[in-house]
């Protein structure tokens, strides 16, 4: 795979299922996917992005902010006037020496994201949340100071801890219980350096493993694509062997209506030979029987088959449908 992003050329390009809509018979007759092939293992990425990002120091005070650190100070004092005038209200998170420290870290990294041509955000409202995107991959993180009445026992007053998570499953309530949730006595610059390179490196790994995905599921739609046409061609026959076995019993049916009928114009001659008999015996007391003898002889013809009219048996023979 070849293809740079912005950010310290990565090699692995942003990658992400969604559904072919192409058909079946096109699925199947394009190339097979081919398997993933990176140019270099994750380790040898992760060594590649140490050797770029360099020592990092920390300033002692807040210069250049960041537009998105921007907000959390502007938050954090709207969160200090609230406390001063209502006695009420949410903690302020960077009023403490430790506070401003951690807001002088998240500031460096987001110089550091954006100069990396990421898009370092902080959220809108009143609860405000921070992330990382790089290169349409999303990701969260919450970095703060630990709460007082949260400090582990036996810890001292003056004690400071730092916790820091990639929250990626939105566990904003309980971050604590996300895998990369860890803590920290200190930050310096190293622990800018070491979260800057990690968040390349999850992203990278986030990439790769978008990409795994689309390639298992275009070899997944390949194969269900396959499966459809072979149901849809058994299918087909299927439809095919009724339709024909319809057709046969519906020729055998004429043919049985068609006797039928032969049978039953015999019979009424045969009735009416009988019935000739016996007018000839009994001719003044059947006074309409001539009427009726018409009618019968006209009726017997109609149904006999041999009286139909050429254009009557071509009908007949054409409802055969013999051609197909």
């Amino acid at each position: 795979m070849a293809s740079d992003l912005v950010y310290i050329k990565s090699t692995t390009p942003y990658s992400y299922v969604e559904r072919d809509r192409r058909s079946d018979e096109d699925i199947v007759s394009a190339p097979e996917p081919l398997p993933l092939v990176f140019a270099e293992s994750m380790n040898e990425f992760l060594a590649r992005i140490e050797s770029k990002i360099g020592k990092i120091i920390l300033p002692a005070k807040l210069v250049n902010v960041h537009p998105m650190i921007e907000k959390l100070i502007k938050e954090d004092a709207r969160r200090v006037t609230d406390l001063k005038k209502y006695r009420w209200g949410r903690t302020p998170l960077y009023q403490s020496p430790a506070g401003e420290k951690l807001l002088i870290a998240l500031n460096c990294l987001y110089q550091m994201w954006s100069q990396l041509g990421a898009r370092p955000r902080v959220s809108s409202g009143r609860d405000l949340t921070c992330s990382i995107e790089f290169s349409n991959s999303h990701l969260p993180l919450t970095f703060r100071v630990r709460p007082e009445g949260v400090l582990p026992k036996g810890a001292k007053p003056e004690t400071v801890i730092y916790e820091f998570a990639w929250d990626y499953h939105g566990l904003q309530n309980d971050f604590r219980k996300d895998e990369s949730f860890r803590t920290m006595k200190e930050i310096t610059g190293e622990t800018v350096r070491s979260l800057l390179i990690e968040s390349v490196v999850l992203t990278e790994q986030h990439l790769r493993d978008s990409a795994q995905r689309a390639y298992e599921y275009a070899l997944r739609e390949r194969v269900k694509a396959a499966e459809r046409i072979e149901q849809r061609r058994l299918a087909a026959i299927k439809h095919r062997r009724e339709e024909l076995e319809q057709l046969i019993a519906s020729r055998f049916r004429r043919i049985d209506d068609t006797l039928v009928l032969f049978d039953k114009a015999e019979k009424i001659r045969e009735l009416i030979v009988a019935f000739d008999k016996k007018y000839s015996e009994h001719a003044d007391h059947m006074k309409n029987y001539e009427h009726w003898r018409s009618w019968a002889v006209n009726y017997a013809n109609e149904l006999d088959p041999r009286h139909w009219s050429a254009e009557h048996v071509q009908r007949w023979i054409a409802s055969f449908k013999l051609h197909e």
